[in-house]
């Protein structure tokens, strides 16, 4: 019969080969692989809520207002109000006089950055496709209680924005919102024109545009893009979705941003409308399985676009910078 001290040597090596067999027998099983989370739509503007500052939004109460007025928003944004009482209405179409509302309010929102327009999904492309350099981007809304007002048949509203490289060649765009996605926008036809007044102060002569809408909601003051127009994609790994991604076109010396549209079947997001020899940066951003992801690469639109972008690791505070530094 085996001694004590010889059976627990015997054992502690049947135990070390059981134990190496097991893990020799797993490694072949072994991938470093992504593997998807469960799909998930990320709610992006939750998310990018940050990005856009306070002073982009402007809430203005107006009850009871009888006369003719200007209203000045915190970045210098000038809008006139005139003929008050024969302005709005209501959805029926009837009129809303401004002096019988005592809880009207005009709300103003103000998109002028490039990361703004990102964080907004708000989109540089017009309703036949093509790419818009935008120079400024405007939501209007009036409120009577609870009750969305719109402007009467023949009114309109003035605004005035300052600008710097100001151009000559703009008009006033309009955007639809539908089930709270804010669509392609379409050109009025009514020219923007270059306009400069006086500081609050009268001290400084400011420089700028003048748009005057014919309808509240999304207003733009841009230009189309001209062409040749080609496609354009990226690709980025299995498991990155629309479910949980975005992936934009962001150019660098205009103002515009193409949202990607991701192809049925494939691991591709790409535009079919990207003018030739522009300086761009590809752009993902993707929240799943608790964490952040973004990609970035930089490159120049041509007739055969192809770029590969692996997203890595942020914190959500990197992407909020990053957003806001475009």
């Amino acid at each position: 019969m085996l001694d004590l001290k010889t059976r627990h040597i015997i054992c502690y090596a049947l135990l070390n080969t059981f134990l190496l067999a097991g893990v020799w027998g797993c490694r072949k099983d072994v991938v470093n692989q992504f593997t998807p989370y469960p799909a998930n739509q990320a709610d992006f503007g939750l998310l990018l809520a940050d990005v856009p500052g306070a002073t982009t939004q402007s809430i203005f109460q107006l009850g009871g207002i009888a006369h003719d007025t200007m209203l000045l928003t915190p970045s210098g944004v000038r809008i006139f109000l005139t003929d008050v009482d024969q302005l709005l209405a209501d959805e029926q179409g009837q009129t809303v006089a401004m002096s019988t509302c005592p809880n009207l309010l005009f709300e103003l929102t103000e998109v002028s950055k490039k990361g703004e327009f990102i964080a907004r999904n708000l989109p540089s492309v017009s309703e036949d496709g093509k790419l818009l350099e935008v120079s400024s981007a405007f939501e209007l809304r009036f409120l009577c209680g609870n009750a969305v007002l719109q402007l009467k048949n023949n009114r309109s509203i003035r605004i005035q924005a300052p600008a710097s490289n100001r151009k000559d060649d703009l008009f006033v765009f309009h955007a639809p919102v539908q089930q709270a996605q804010i669509g392609a926008w379409t050109n009025s036809g009514e020219p923007v024109y270059l306009a400069d007044w006086l500081s609050p102060d009268g001290q400084e002569t400011i420089y700028g545009y003048e748009i005057v809408s014919k309808q509240l909601g999304w207003v733009s003051n841009s230009k189309p893009v001209a062409g040749p127009y080609y496609s354009f994609c990226i690709t980025i790994p299995d498991g990155f979705t629309t479910q949980n991604t975005r992936a934009y076109m962001v150019y660098k010396n205009i103002k515009s941003v193409v949202l990607l549209q991701q192809n049925t079947n494939s691991f591709q997001f790409c535009t079919a409308n990207a003018p030739a020899g522009y300086p761009v940066k590809l752009l993902t951003i993707s929240e799943f399985g608790g964490q952040y992801w973004m990609g970035v690469k930089e490159t120049e639109t041509g007739s055969n676009g192809l770029l590969n972008i692996v997203p890595q690791i942020v914190s959500k505070q990197q992407l909020i910078d990053a957003l806001k530094s475009y």
